[in-house]
């Protein structure tokens, strides 16, 4: 209540107090999560997230937090064991990216994140999960970062995106080549389904 008369927007608080009540983790995923946490001590330079939630945090030990667009564009990045919440975060409701004019905000600073995205997509591997590649807020970041390029480091950029899609079901791992179209200009990245992340970890 003191935030919200300290003028912290009542949706905002609310919304963070509901997803925070809500949180848990599903048992089932245990032997799952388990390996990404021990994949995260050794072989991840950071994770990019729109999530509110601390579900990353809380399970990779050791990493710096950076919340919203503006502690990432301002952020001397180290580029090793970094979380990047750039929709914002449950522990400052302020933060969250949700409603119009916070995406019209999001949209007019996006030249500026992709500029810092950018010096991270071209010395790492990028893979994307649990987002659907037509995902508006990827394809935007996607676009942001696509039209700072010339042909050629569209072409380098390439070798480092991989997508990993869901897909249930699926025996094994299928990985293919795909391509999606960025403006006018085509990106092709690496496809991979399966059924079970642990395949991947």
């Amino acid at each position: 209540m003191i935030k919200i008369k300290d003028g912290l927007s009542p949706f905002k608080a609310e919304v963070s107090s509901y997803i925070t009540a809500g949180f848990f983790v599903d048992d089932r995923y245990k032997e799952e999560i388990d390996m990404l946490s021990r994949l995260s001590e050794k072989n991840l330079a950071g994770v990019i997230t729109t999530n509110y939630d601390n579900f990353i945090e809380n399970h990779f030990n050791g990493y710096t937090v950076y919340v919203g667009q503006k502690e990432l564009i301002f952020s001397a990045i180290q580029g090793v064991a970094e979380i990047f919440k750039i929709h914002g975060s449950v522990e400052n409701p302020e933060s969250l990216i949700i409603n119009e004019r916070d995406y019209m905000d999001f949209d007019r600073h996006s030249a500026y994140l992709a500029a810092k995205l950018m010096t991270i997509f071209m010395e790492y591997p990028i893979i994307f999960m649990g987002y659907s590649i037509s995902d508006t807020n990827i394809q935007n970041i996607i676009r942001s970062i696509v039209n700072c390029l010339d042909a050629e480091q569209v072409k380098k950029l390439e070798d480092r995106f991989i997508f990993v899609e869901y897909q249930r079901g699926k025996i094994g791992i299928e990985v293919s080549p795909y391509t999606i179209m960025v403006g006018d200009k085509p990106l092709s990245m690496k496809k991979v389904v399966v059924d079970d992340f642990k395949l991947i970890y």
